[in-house]
């Protein structure tokens, strides 16, 4: 067992180290100033306790053991205990409130006492120090790190210091009065001249991941951080590893179903973008490929703040389900990419996930819809006609304003998903039309029975004077379309020839003059004013009209040469048989899409008669004479 003046002694020689000794029983008989949680009065009454009355107290100062939460419960002491006076278990290493870090370690004596050292370990840990004057200090700290640790020459490689666990790491034993060189151990050599060639970039080389083989042969990968110092006067490489075999064979499993993954998956670093694993699938959306040398996935972004605005919503939910953005490549195109992201922990950094696609040929898609959406728009806006469209549940879709003007009493109701049954309720409210004024009910009942059928053109007036003939289609979907078309003018106009035809018929059925409308080929009888009745009754041809059929043939021809006759004169037929002379004047015109003959007949027995006087008379007075 150590004296007490040695134990000073042996603190004096070591600040960084602090110790607690225990006889057989397992009582506390000496202890160091700088245990983690006790003050000096603290270790004199702890004079003669066990090891859990000292462990309860130092456990106060740790915050977490071995990266676990600390856990301060009578079972957690004594496994603590147990752990911290074991010697075939790993050290034990801590981090206390203050941020210091601490190695636990124990070693057994002769006479079955025990010492419980604590090293501070921080600085070590910081910067894996290369200046510490104490060789033995250095010695201790290094032997009791659970990782492997090393020294080498930086030109030969000569290995000048190894820890323990880096020699277990290497498969055999240290022997530090024969050279051996730590260039045995890269499966490529070429790897430690990289290693130098980054460290002329930066002071600290970390996590930097590179093959190794033991003494026998076999491979291994480590992660190491390496910086340069000096030893006795040489220039060294100081490396602190860690053993990532393991996790290596699951990031080649991971990489081999990422690799064969249809999806394009990355991920990069959430502190400074760097990327640091990209699928063949993703380097083949981006043309990046694999010796590209470092990427940061701010460079991939068209707008970088897109790139700050996806970091803060996956450093607040710790996910983005989908976000969708223009990327750029590595031949400066531009893509368009849809993805999910999420923040996850690995190997002591934050790493974002994510898994993307390429939506270039969909969002050119989707921008040929919203083009072809909007040229349709805009002819739908340009129609002289109002246009509205409904979906399958009768819900407004979309109307032009042309159909808002002609709608004005019920513009109001004209919203997107307004029901076609509500707005025709309202409209009926306001008196909108003219034809529903006393029978809304039924009024209403035939506009929903008939509008998802073709329908003829309905007119209707509304309240405001205007005319609109509305017309009804059926969609694919279920839907319809209402298009309307102001009338008005057409209904003026229409009026106006109505009051003209019935002027003119009013005419037409006063005149004493026989007027008659046929058709030029078959004769047939389309109109006839009153006056044709005492001369020819009421004939459904005019070819009744004629003794000798050859005299309409002649009149016939005499008109469809010039277009019209004057004073053609004919032997004419009453309906009883009766002859008379007769003259007719005609004219052909077009009338509903067929050529007609619009005449005129005048009976000449009288003027015959007078004639025949006449010249009766005429040959009395040249006989006379």
């Amino acid at each position: 067992m150590q004296a007490p003046q040695d134990a000073e002694n042996t603190r004096a020689a070591t600040p960084n180290a602090a110790f607690a000794i225990f006889d057989a029983s397992g009582r506390l008989t000496h202890a160091s100033r700088g245990l983690p949680g006790l003050a000096t009065q603290d270790l004199e009454q702890l004079i003669g306790k066990s090891a859990y009355r000292l462990a309860t107290l130092v456990l106060r100062a740790f915050a977490s053991v071995d990266d676990q939460e600390v856990r301060r419960g009578p079972r957690d002491v004594k496994a603590f205990v147990a752990r911290w006076s074991s010697d075939c278990g790993p050290v034990i290493e801590a981090n206390t409130h203050a941020g210091e870090w601490k190695l636990l370690s124990s070693h057994g004596d002769p006479n079955g006492g025990r010492t419980l050292l604590c090293i501070d370990t921080t600085a070590a840990r910081r910067t894996l120090t290369d200046s510490m004057q104490d060789a033995e200090t250095y010695r201790c700290i290094a032997d009791s790190h659970p990782l492997p640790v090393w020294m080498a020459d930086e030109e030969t490689g000569e290995i000048l210091y190894e820890s323990i666990e880096a020699s277990r790491l290497l498969g055999r034993d240290w022997a530090p009065d024969r050279p051996q060189f730590i260039t045995d151990h890269y499966v490529n050599g070429a790897d430690r001249c990289t290693v130098r060639k980054l460290l002329d970039q930066t002071d600290l080389l970390r996590d930097h991941e590179v093959q190794f083989k033991k003494s026998d042969g076999s491979r291994f990968w480590i992660s190491a951080n390496v910086r340069r110092g000096t030893l006795s006067g040489r220039n060294v490489l100081v490396a602190g590893v860690l053993d990532v075999t393991e996790r290596k064979g699951r990031e080649d499993h991971f990489k081999y179903l990422m690799e064969s993954h249809p999806m394009p998956v990355w991920a990069n670093d959430a502190e400074t973008g760097e990327i640091i694993y990209r699928s063949r699938a993703a380097e083949k959306i981006f043309g990046a490929e694999p010796d590209s040398g470092t990427l940061y996935v701010k460079d991939f972004f068209e707008n970088p703040e897109q790139n700050k605005e996806l970091l803060q919503e996956l450093q607040t939910h710790g996910r983005v389900e989908r976000y969708e953005v223009k990327a750029r490549t590595a031949n400066d195109s531009t893509t368009w990419i849809s993805g999910g992201a999420r923040l996850v922990n690995y190997a002591g950094r934050q790493i974002v996930l994510s898994g993307i696609m390429d939506v270039t040929e969909l969002k050119l898609r989707e921008q040929e819809l919203s083009q072809a959406q909007q040229r349709l728009s805009d002819a739908i806006e340009a129609l002289s006609e109002g246009f509205a469209l409904f979906d399958r549940s009768g819900r407004l879709v979309m109307c032009n304003e042309q159909y808002r003007r002609m709608n004005s009493a019920t513009s109001d109701m004209l919203k997107l998903g307004t029901k076609w049954v509500d707005f025709l309720r309202v409209a009926i409210e306001r008196e909108q039309f003219e034809d529903a004024k006393g029978r809304e009910a039924e009024w209403l009942q035939e506009r929903l029975q008939g509008i998802r059928g073709h329908h003829k053109p309905v007119e209707f007036q509304q309240s405001d004077g205007r005319w609109y003939s509305a017309v009804s289609s059926p969609t694919q979907d279920g839907g319809f379309v209402v298009t309307h078309v102001d009338i008005t003018e057409r209904k003026r106009v229409e009026q106006l020839e109505r009051e003209a035809d019935a002027m003119v018929r009013q005419v037409l059925e006063s005149c004493p003059v026989m007027i008659m409308m046929n058709d030029v080929e078959d004769g047939t009888v389309i109109y006839r004013s009153p006056a044709t009745v005492p001369m020819f009754g009421e004939p459904e041809s005019v070819l009744s009209f004629y003794s000798d059929p050859q005299d309409r043939a002649t009149y016939l021809k005499d008109l469809k040469a010039k277009g019209f006759v004057d004073n053609f004169q004919y032997e004419a037929r009453r309906p009883n048989g009766e002859t008379f002379p007769a003259s007719v004047s005609g004219r052909m015109i077009d009338f509903q899409g067929r050529q007609v003959i619009v005449s005129h007949t005048q009976d000449l027995s009288e003027q015959v008669a007078i004639e025949e006087e006449l010249a009766r008379q005429r040959e009395i007075v040249h006989q006379s004479e």
